[in-house]
C-alpha cells in the first residue's frame, strides 16, 4: 500500500484505502475523484482492501487508468463511478472504462510476457477473432495469470470467483486483442 500511496503522490494525487465489505460478496473495488469532483485538494484514489491483494492492484492501475486519462475525458459536474469490475462488455463502450482497462491488461500483461503467451502457431490458425480469444492459449493465460498473482479460484467463494474470473478474462482478451490488432 505505500507504493501505491508513493505512485499515486508521483502521478498528482491522493490515495486512500479502506476495508469496504459488501453483504453479497461483490464489494466495489474502488473509485477515483478528479477535480472536477469538488475536492479542494489533489484528485483521489480509493481502493477497497477487503479484496485479494492481486485484485487491489487490479484497482488500482484501473484507477490510475481514470486519473492519467482524465484531462482527456472530464466533463463538469461528473457522477462518480464504482469499480466494481463487473459490466465489462459495457466498458468496450466506454472511453473512458475501456481506457482505464488497457491500463490494467498492459500492466497485468507487459508486451514480452504478452507476445509468449499469445504467439502460438495454433492461435494464427484460428479463423475469426470471436474464436481467438477461446483460443489455447487464452484460457492458459488466465489460470497461469491467476497462479503468478497467488489467486486459487477454487478458495474463494462462488460469487467472489465469478467476480476475480471475470475480470481476469476481461483484461487477458482485451490483451490479446490489443497484441493482435496492433502487435503491442
Amino acid at each position: 500500500m505505500k507504493e501505491f500511496a508513493q505512485r499515486a503522490s508521483a502521478l498528482g494525487a491522493d490515495f486512500r484505502i479502506a476495508k469496504m465489505p459488501w453483504p453479497s460478496g461483490l464489494a466495489v473495488f474502488g473509485f477515483y475523484l478528479g477535480k472536477d469532483s469538488g475536492l479542494e485538494k489533489r484528485p483521489l484514489i480509493c481502493l477497497n482492501g477487503a479484496h485479494h491483494p492481486a485484485a487491489v492492484a487490479t484497482a488500482f492501475l484501473h484507477e490510475v487508468g481514470h486519473h492519467v486519462t482524465a484531462e482527456l475525458f472530464s466533463t463538469r459536474n461528473e457522477m462518480v463511478q464504482m469499480s466494481r469490475q463487473t459490466g465489462y462488455e459495457a466498458h468496450l463502450n466506454n472511453p473512458r472504462e475501456l481506457a482505464a482497462d488497457v491500463l490494467v491488461s498492459l500492466g497485468v500483461y507487459p508486451r514480452n510476457i504478452a507476445s509468449k503467451i499469445f504467439d502460438s502457431t495454433q492461435d494464427r490458425r484460428i479463423p475469426n477473432a470471436e474464436d481467438n480469444v477461446k483460443s489455447p492459449s487464452a484460457a492458459k493465460a488466465v489460470l497461469g495469470t491467476a497462479r503468478r498473482y497467488g489467486l486459487d479460484f477454487e478458495s474463494l467463494p462462488d460469487r467472489k470467483r465469478l467476480q476475480y474470473q471475470a475480470g481476469l478474462i476481461h483484461f487477458t482478451r482485451l490483451r490479446q486483442a490489443l497484441l493482435d490488432e496492433y502487435g503491442y
